[in-house]
């Protein structure tokens, strides 16, 4: 009884066996196939076309004017 039990899920088992060999090869497959030495514009920073002129990890002011956008276009005045 067991035996037939067992049996029952081998389509299953057989599809997630499947889905998994699949899945697999989809996420090694390009590794194994790209393009490995990239050129040196690819590899630049894109910079708008013209070279940085300061380090991309200076701080900045961040301000927030929501709170004024928001109460300026307002429907309900």
């Amino acid at each position: 009884m067991n035996e037939l039990l067992l049996l029952d899920y081998l389509p299953l088992v057989i599809f997630i066996a499947v889905a998994l060999v699949i899945g697999l090869a989809l996420l090694i497959v390009p590794f194994l196939v790209a393009y490995k030495a990239p050129d040196p514009e690819k590899l630049s920073a894109y910079e708008c076309g013209f070279n940085a002129f300061d380090d991309a990890r200076m701080k900045f002011a961040v301000r927030s004017t929501s709170w004024r956008s928001s109460s300026s276009f307002s429907i309900w005045k």
